[in-house]
């Protein structure tokens, strides 16, 4: 679809690719490095820009449009899944919030403070985040 467009050509989808493969080689690596999760999340938000770009530009209606965002809030789980730093989780768990409302993904938002509230049923921030 990308190719198709014209946002892409069919060596940078090829490149692409090789990232992504790259970056998903890193990301079941251990142990999993922070830096290794905001790049490859930096990287997804890189297309999402130039693929928005693209369709307010042209006024197009991609089919997979959205596929990138939720690539990216699954990148954001992973990394929450497997970084063992509390700090580390801490703040990735922080900017997931951020990506969430800036795109307006209040279900996945509302099921992150669930999971959150149900692990963690004595923190009263969690509680007092989740309400706001």
């Amino acid at each position: 679809e990308y190719i198709i467009t014209g946002i892409y050509t069919t060596e940078e989808v090829k490149d692409l690719i090789r990232h992504r493969t790259d970056d998903e080689y890193r990301l079941v690596a251990r142990p999993l490095l922070l830096l290794d999760v905001r790049n490859a999340i930096q990287f997804e938000h890189d297309m999402e820009v130039k693929i928005a770009a693209y369709c307010s530009r042209s006024k197009v209606n991609l089919k997979h449009r959205w596929s990138v965002v939720e690539r990216m809030e699954q990148l954001y789980k992973i990394g929450l899944k497997h970084l063992k730093h509390p700090a580390e989780r801490e703040a990735l768990r922080q900017e997931m919030v951020i990506f969430l409302k800036r795109y307006n993904r209040s279900s996945s938002l509302a099921s992150h403070y669930a999971e959150l509230v149900v692990k963690n049923p004595l923190n009263a921030s969690f509680w007092t985040e989740a309400a706001l």
